[in-house]
């Protein structure tokens, strides 16, 4: 009798909490999302392969706990740090599950002391202001079932982000042991790199991908009930929530020009990817 009260309440509280996801999705976003501004107070390894891709990202403490950084000179260019601060706060807006994005600002002082702040080519990691998300410990993608992946509603989040964004590398997440049920696990979505086409973009390339809208093929078997919210929520984004996201972008991370055409990107292809979810599920 116990066991069988147990599973009970585990099916209950499952259920609650995805009752609970789906209020707070169909509920207005009060406030476009901001990132955080934190600290570096110590420095702390390197990333090892199997963790990062070629920006090759460093753990650093900070304030709020661990964060992995990208910090400006990283072997993938400076616009890596706009791609995942501005795709980090476009996930914020759909309400995806992630880690929290941040500016970290690194001292001079913190990357002297630290003989392993460097990259694999022994250049050492520039100072002042970084990209960061909160360090999760967890496992790569594709080491767990996918039937044990217990959150959809953050795989269809994230296949509605990579439709309206265009995330060009191959989908990275990874996955963390449940907190609350036994032997399933949590899927997030992780390294935005290639957000908006490619690491280096142009103005001119986003203006001429506008209309070049897509569905990925989705990790798990969804319908259109699983991504109706994170719709809707692509139909509330307007220029001004645009306009808000892009100036979270630190002022000697990028220039007006690519400013307006990142805003323009964001804007105009939202209402389009969700007519093109919605065509696509629908069927």
């Amino acid at each position: 009798a116990n066991v069988r009260a147990t599973r009970r309440l585990q099916i209950d509280r499952r259920a609650w909490r995805k009752r609970l996801s789906f209020d707070k999705l169909q509920r207005p976003m009060a406030n476009p999302p901001s990132a955080r501004r934190l600290t570096a107070t110590g420095y702390g390894r390197p990333m090892a392969a199997g963790e990062a891709g070629g920006s090759q990202p460093h753990v650093f403490e900070t304030e709020d706990g661990h964060y992995m950084v990208k910090v400006r000179n990283n072997p993938q260019g400076p616009r890596v740090l706009v791609n995942e601060l501005v795709a980090g706060l476009c996930l914020d807006w759909l309400e995806v599950h992630h880690p929290e994005p941040a500016i970290v600002m690194i001292d001079r002082a913190l990357i002297a002391l630290s003989s392993t702040a460097k990259f694999s080519d022994g250049k050492v990691l520039e100072h002042g202001t970084a990209f960061g998300s909160k360090l999760w410990q967890s496992d790569p993608g594709g080491t767990v079932s996918l039937d044990l992946i217990e959150n959809k509603a953050d795989v269809a989040g994230t296949l509605v982000f990579d439709t309206w964004i265009q995330q060009t590398d191959s989908r990275q997440y990874r996955v963390r042991r449940s907190t609350e049920v036994p032997g399933r696990y949590e899927y997030f979505p992780i390294d935005q790199g290639h957000s908006f086409g490619n690491p280096n973009w142009t103005p001119a390339e986003l203006a001429a991908r506008h209309a070049a809208i897509a569905a990925p093929a989705p990790l798990l078997k969804l319908a259109l009930e699983d991504i109706t919210a994170f719709i809707e929520r692509l139909r509330a984004f307007t220029m001004d929530v645009a306009a808000h996201i892009v100036g979270e972008i630190p002022p000697d991370w990028l220039d007006q020009s690519a400013r307006e055409s990142l805003q323009k990107y964001l804007s105009v292809r939202a209402v389009p990817a969700a007519e093109a979810l919605e065509a696509q599920f629908g069927k």
